[in-house]
């Protein structure tokens, strides 16, 4: 979090406990004011109200998931270390404390054996509950996560099943076009030029597929970024990126199945029957 203008907190100040406060620019964009320093503000902290003024406006950070845009957000430093003896209990059913820990990544089980020794002896009415912040954020995330992983599986699994039916497209035209392609041979045309004539027709119709599916993408594409608050437009390189990948795909696998047919002797093609 950086300071946009103003300043942060600071032991110094003894007033700046219960009296002083931070907030975002979304904050102060949503008061209107110009100039956020030294204005009124109060807020609700549980079953009782606080009121101050704005010493810090925090340059605006994501604290929710990037689905939704960021929130007015305001901070107050909290004196209190865990003792409720001296707030009611309606207070402390609506306060919540959480405790940030940067864990060394050796011996995490014993250091949090540790903390949760430690915040036993010290706040015993309640329990050691935690989570890895990299698990928190993930969760955020998670549908997203699982619609990646169910995209990549089945993408997968289409283009295996595309593959083998080109295959067997493409061994089936061979098969058809042989003595067409023994005379070819004999009036001296390459093997890429006959593997050129075999794949043509059917790239041109792997093209048409992919510019369809294209389309298609391109607006299930953005309905889905459409569920988030900030986001990038939908860059049409990558679609025409895309096509030439499936193109040549297309054509490798058409080029092996060509290939034998293409080598084979005149001779043998012209007799076949």
């Amino acid at each position: 979090m950086q300071l946009a203008t103003g300043r942060d907190f600071t032991k110094r100040f003894l007033t700046d406990v219960g009296s002083s406060f931070v907030v975002n620019e979304t904050m102060a964009r949503v008061k209107g004011w110009q100039d956020p320093l030294g204005r009124s503000i109060r807020t609700d902290a549980g079953a009782s109200f606080a009121a101050g003024k704005v010493i810090g406006v925090l340059k605006d950070f994501h604290f929710k998931s990037l689905h939704v845009a960021v929130e007015p957000f305001v901070i107050s430093p909290f004196a209190k270390d865990f003792d409720f003896s001296t707030i009611s209990e309606e207070q402390s059913a609506a306060l919540r404390f959480v405790m940030v820990v940067h864990l060394s990544p050796d011996g995490v089980h014993q250091t949090l054996g540790f903390v949760q020794q430690k915040f036993s002896q010290f706040d015993p009415r309640h329990p050691f509950e935690y989570r890895f912040l990299d698990d928190a954020i993930d969760a955020l995330y998670m549908s997203e996560i699982r619609l990646m992983r169910m995209t990549g599986v089945f993408s997968g699994i289409c283009i295996f099943i595309s593959c083998l039916g080109l295959f067997g497209l493409a061994a089936y035209t061979t098969e058809q076009r042989t003595k067409e392609i023994g005379i070819r041979k004999i009036l001296g045309a390459s093997a890429f030029q006959i593997i050129m004539l075999l794949a043509r027709q059917i790239l041109l119709l792997v093209l048409a597929g992919a510019v369809i599916a294209s389309i298609i993408a391109y607006y299930a594409m953005d309905q889905w970024l459409s569920g988030f608050a900030y986001r990038l437009g939908i860059n049409p390189v990558v679609f025409v990126i895309s096509s030439l990948m499936v193109i040549a795909v297309a054509f490798v696998t058409i080029a092996l199945q060509s290939y034998k047919t293409a080598q084979r002797n005149p001779a043998h093609t012209l007799r076949y029957e």
